[in-house]
């Protein structure tokens, strides 16, 4: 036999219904709260998964455009699938590689034949000079050759020496080869009885050689052939 005690609320059989009503709803907010937090998160998941992805092919579709623009409109002419362009894109890039190996084995050919061709021109220019002398029709022709750029002084130098020496230009004729200079002078000899064809041209050469005297700088004759050789001589 079952005692109850009337002054507990069990005894009461609405109170004990209402408390178990009461228990029942807590129980199902509290689920309903704890599935609507997971629905949030999964919502804001998927927002940044969305958001990444149009980044990506946002920055994709840029990297894409940029590419064909550098890329020439023969290479992608016909070909409209972007694997197609990816292709053909690979294709320039190997071109332009073989391109500039081709240019490089040319630079490098034309520079040793830069420098060969520079040896040379040294090698020219320090060509010693050759003199020769010996009798003509009109009476003296004297040869004269130098590897120098700056003979035209020297020459003049050479013209006022010979008149000094009693002879008379009457042409002199230059020519050039491989950077050599060839100067040819035709002179007369106004005293014969005078004159020494072999002393000239050891005095020529010597001369070709060496400086110029200081009292020649200031000859009149030497200032004026210096000048009119400088102006048919630029």
């Amino acid at each position: 036999m079952l005692l109850v005690d009337p002054s507990s609320e069990c005894s009461n059989p609405v109170k004990v219904d209402k408390l178990h009503h009461r228990h029942k709803r807590s129980g199902y907010l509290n689920c309903n709260g704890e599935g609507d937090k997971n629905n949030d998160n999964n919502k804001k998941t998927k927002i940044v998964h969305r958001e990444v992805e149009r980044q990506r092919r946002q920055e994709m579709a840029t990297l894409y455009s940029t590419l064909r623009s550098l890329v020439p409109h023969e290479y992608l002419k016909g070909k409209r699938s972007i694997s197609d362009h990816m292709n053909e894109a690979a294709n320039y890039v190997k071109h332009q590689q073989t391109k500039i190996k081709e240019l490089v084995e040319e630079r490098d050919k034309l520079q040793k034949m830069s420098n060969s061709t520079s040896d040379t021109k040294k090698e020219c220019s320090s060509f010693p000079n050759f003199v020769n002398v010996q009798a003509s029709f009109a009476g003296v022709e004297i040869i004269i050759s130098s590897g120098s750029r700056d003979r035209g002084l020297a020459l003049s130098w050479l013209l006022v020496v010979l008149v000094e020496e009693g002879l008379s230009v009457a042409s002199c004729i230059s020519t050039k080869a491989n950077e050599i200079t060839f100067h040819t002078i035709q002179a007369e000899v106004i005293n014969p009885d005078d004159f020494d064809l072999c002393g000239l041209q050891h005095k020529l050469i010597n001369l070709s050689h060496s400086p110029v005297p200081k009292y020649l700088m200031n000859h009149r004759d030497y200032i004026d052939l210096s000048l009119a050789y400088s102006r048919s001589h630029p």
